[in-house]
């Protein structure tokens, strides 16, 4: 869509203005015949987007609970007629649930972005989400565990407990770098992002949070280089560097 080409394109603004003229979509008008016509991926799009528009918080996290609550009542409904349909029945139920246990990262996440960390880590606590959820959604979860600052719990969702690190490249070893940040090992966490550096050079979040680490462990002459620090081939100066980007 439109919103989803905006947010690409880094104009999140633009995105969050234009979301409002959507309005409520919780209203009947957008329903037909009992169902909601507005695809579920754009409803929960348009929720941060008009939070974010009317500059209200608390509004996203009500959204969330709104949608939170119709993923609940389908699956009662499925639940009764999975006698009667068998499969469909189960895999529309499987999908429901799995849309539920994401909106649980994003109200966790929501109340993180409103400055809640205890709430947040109270909310967190009572998701039952690592049995169920597929690797994606546990490290969706451990990153917003990062954020509140609990990095014993985000290490059990990722299944690294005894300290040990991810072997594999890509979305993992963002991880390793991301949990030697919030553990304090800046050294640690900037040979990471060195060796991220060179399997996605093109990925300008691995630039940014390079320049971070360099910044925690006195080395600012190779922030300001080029050649060795965070600047991509062409890229201009970003002076907002001072934090730490997933």
């Amino acid at each position: 869509t439109r919103l989803s080409c905006l947010l690409l394109l880094q104009l999140t603004p633009l995105a969050a203005t234009e979301s409002k003229a959507l309005g409520d979509l919780t209203s009947d008008f957008y329903r037909e015949d009992g169902r909601h016509v507005v695809p579920w991926g754009l409803r929960v799009l348009c929720v941060r987007l008009q939070a974010l528009g009317f500059g209200d918080a608390r509004r996203g996290v009500m959204g969330y609970y709104e949608l939170g609550r119709e993923a609940r009542q389908e699956i009662v409904r499925l639940a009764r007629e999975k006698k009667k349909d068998g499969k469909e029945a189960q895999e529309e139920m499987a999908m429901w649930k799995d849309r539920l246990r994401d909106l649980g990262v994003r109200v966790a996440d929501a109340l993180v972005e409103m400055g809640d960390l205890e709430g947040a880590g109270r909310y967190l606590a009572t998701q039952r989400i690592q049995e169920e959820a597929d690797e994606m959604q546990r490290m969706r979860m451990a990153l917003v565990w990062l954020r509140v600052g609990d990095v014993k719990t985000a290490r059990r969702y990722l299944g690294l407990e005894n300290g040990e690190m991810y072997t594999e490249d890509g979305e993992k070893a963002v991880m390793n770098a991301l949990v030697k940040v919030a553990e304090g090992d800046y050294n640690g966490a900037l040979t990471e992002w060195q060796k991220l550096r060179e399997q996605i050079p093109e990925n300008e979040m691995v630039y940014q949070n390079l320049a971070v680490c360099l910044l925690y462990t006195g080395r600012i002459s190779e922030v300001k280089c080029p050649q060795t620090a965070f600047f991509l081939p062409g890229h201009k100066v970003d002076g907002n560097i001072g934090a730490v980007s997933s």
